[in-house]
C-alpha cells in the first residue's frame, strides 16, 4: 500500500491502496500531497489495469464523521 505507479503508455499516476489504484488528478495535487516524482514506479499497463479503479486522491479530503459524532457536536454547540 502507498506505492506510486504509472503505466508505460499512460501519463496518469496512481496510489495503490487497499487493492485499488487511486488516481492523482493533477501535478499540483501530487506535490501538495508531498509525493516525490522519483518514487513513481513505471509498470506495464496491464498490471496497472488489474487493480480496481478507486476514488481520486485529494490533498484535502472532506472530513467524514460518524452520525453520533455529528449529533454530539450539535448538542454541545447548543449548550
Amino acid at each position: 500500500d502507498g506505492e506510486l505507479v504509472r503505466g508505460k503508455k499512460a501519463s496518469s499516476v496512481y496510489v495503490i491502496e487497499d487493492g485499488q489504484r487511486r488516481p492523482i488528478t493533477s501535478e499540483a495535487d501530487f506535490n501538495e500531497l508531498g509525493y516525490e516524482w522519483k518514487n513513481v514506479v513505471t509498470l506495464p499497463d496491464r498490471v496497472i489495469e488489474a487493480y480496481t479503479l478507486g476514488p481520486v486522491v485529494r490533498p484535502h479530503a472532506p472530513l467524514e464523521l460518524e452520525e453520533d459524532t455529528v449529533a454530539r457536536v450539535a448538542i454541545s454547540s447548543a449548550l
